[in-house]
């Protein structure tokens, strides 16, 4: 779906082949209003015939770029290569909940590619079988539409992190529940950029963290702010579960259960 707004894709059942290579099993980018509800996505892909970004199946479940007021929620994302929901470019004020996601190969919910989140609810979720929950960061620089660099007033309650697997290294649980790196900008322009990003276009604060389930199998979740920025970007809420935090970290954000 391309630059579409008000639609809504409700209750399907979508597989990908097994046997090419898919961006992602559901596709969206410069839309408004769009709702996905109770969708059963299979993308198809073999956790024991990865292949690098040759991987058959599908990269993601939803692949969601520059999208407004997006609403997914409720119904299955399984088997995919990469993440069950991958955000690229400007998310504003989306709608994630509810979704049951498994075997995801690198996470549950992330973007990085010139990745901006602000003023969404990420709730009531469940990852199971993949590294990570959440895997947030950010690549490639300022295109000539990005006003800033945003991961601001999000909230992240009551998601649930199961059975933690690093499909590269199976029995390896050294990896994060969940990673936030915001501590360094790319050096390097792609196709896309107008120019670098610097320090003064990043906005990141008042993200909330309320009775996630980060399991304690695996290291807590990771926070890294840019050290431009005077404090932590996250903000707990209360009733998060977690492994301690290292010691030498002097501010985690979260007070882990």
């Amino acid at each position: 779906m391309t630059a579409t707004t008000d639609s809504f894709f409700d209750t399907n059942s979508v597989t990908a082949r097994n046997d090419m290579t898919i961006p992602g099993a559901v596709y969206v980018r410069n839309g408004l209003n769009n709702r996905f509800l109770n969708n059963t996505i299979n993308g198809s892909f073999d956790p024991s015939k990865y292949n690098g970004a040759n991987s058959l199946g599908a990269d993601d479940g939803y692949v969601v770029i520059d999208e407004s007021n997006l609403v997914i929620t409720g119904g299955t994302i399984s088997n995919v290569w990469d993440e069950g929901i991958e955000t690229v470019g400007a998310i504003v004020n989306a709608t994630f909940q509810g979704i049951a996601i498994r075997t995801a190969f690198s996470g549950g919910i992330g973007g990085w590619l010139w990745s901006s989140v602000r003023d969404s609810l990420i709730a009531d979720n469940t990852v199971d079988s993949a590294p990570r929950m959440f895997d947030f960061y950010r690549i490639n620089g300022m295109r000539s539409n990005d006003s800033k660099i945003y991961f601001l007033n999000n909230t992240f309650r009551n998601n649930v992190f199961t059975n933690p697997r690093n499909f590269a290294y199976p029995g390896d649980f050294s990896t994060p529940s969940a990673s936030f790196n915001f501590g360094s900008l790319s050096t390097t322009l792609v196709p896309g950029d107008a120019r670098l990003a610097t320090a003064a276009d990043l906005v990141m604060s008042g993200n909330t963290f309320a009775g996630n389930n980060f399991g304690k199998i695996v290291p807590a979740p990771s926070f890294v702010k840019h050290p431009s920025q005077p404090s932590q970007f996250a903000v707990d809420g209360g009733g998060n579960t977690c492994s301690p935090p290292p010691s030498y970290i002097t501010d985690y954000p979260l007070k882990c259960l």
